[in-house]
């Protein structure tokens, strides 16, 4: 399952490499934040050990593509 999903953002991300290719204009508005923290602990008297983990994540991700004009059937000139 993680091959597919890997090869469709790989397709995606090249139909995007076209259409800007292609396009007149082209806006884009990318944001990424990633955070993460964990804290692991170990605690230990005469009766008992005690391990203790926790993490906590977040992740935010916004992609924005305004594709303006296109040149699709247009040839340079020589």
């Amino acid at each position: 399952m993680r091959m597919a999903e890997a090869q469709a953002r790989v397709a995606q991300e090249l139909a995007i490499a076209k259409r800007i290719e292609m396009a007149t204009e082209v806006e884009i508005e990318e944001f990424y934040d990633i955070q993460g923290e964990g804290s692991l602990g170990v605690k230990a008297d005469e009766k008992a050990v005690t391990l203790g983990a926790s993490a906590s994540g977040q992740k935010v991700c916004k992609r924005v593509y305004h594709f303006r004009g296109g040149n699709i059937g247009v040839s340079g000139e020589a």
